[in-house]
Order: structure tokens, then sequence, then C-alpha cells
């Protein structure tokens, strides 16, 4: 998931997920796509690509049902990079907060 090739304009690959999704690929797969199987092909899956104790924690909340990936961008709840919160609310966090 994801690409720096210039196929869409940035910031849009979420939609990727769901043509992913109806070219055939069960939901599971294409979360597991977009995190642990591509952190594997970078081969930085012993810090990125699942929850385990001990890896880093780069997380995005979503509200709404995982199984239904449209309109992603707009259900961004938070998002948390390195174990800290960045996004709250759908609005960038305030460091000095």
């Amino acid at each position: 998931m994801g690409t720096d090739s210039g196929v869409g304009p940035h910031g849009e690959n979420l939609g990727e997920l769901q043509l992913m999704a109806d070219r055939g690929m069960s939901v599971e797969d294409v979360w597991h796509a977009t995190t642990l199987s591509a952190a594997r092909l970078l081969r930085v899956d012993d810090e990125l690509g699942s929850l385990q104790p001990g890896k880093r924690a780069d997380v995005v909340v979503l509200d709404g049902d995982a199984a239904d990936l449209s309109g992603l961008a707009g259900r961004v709840r938070e998002v948390w990079v390195d174990g800290e919160q960045v996004v709250a609310g759908g609005r960038v966090a305030d460091p000095a907060a």
C-alpha cells in the first residue's frame, strides 16, 4: 500500500485500501498488506507493522467499523507516532498541552 511513483495526488493513498478490497482481497488481507506485510517487505518488521511489546507504537485510531474501508481519511480520530499522540479528535495535537 502506498507509492511514491506519482500515480495519484499526494495524501489520497488511503483510497488504495478500498481498491484492494474491490479487486477481491478480504478486509483482513487489506489491513495485513497495509501493515505487517509492508513492514516485512521493507525489512522493518522487527520494529513496525504490528502491535507487540518492544515495537514502535505507530497507531491510527479510526471511528467506525474497521471492515468499512470507505472514507478512511475523514474517520481518523487519533494518530500516535513512537507512542506520542500527534493527532487528537482529528486535529493535530498540541505538544505543549
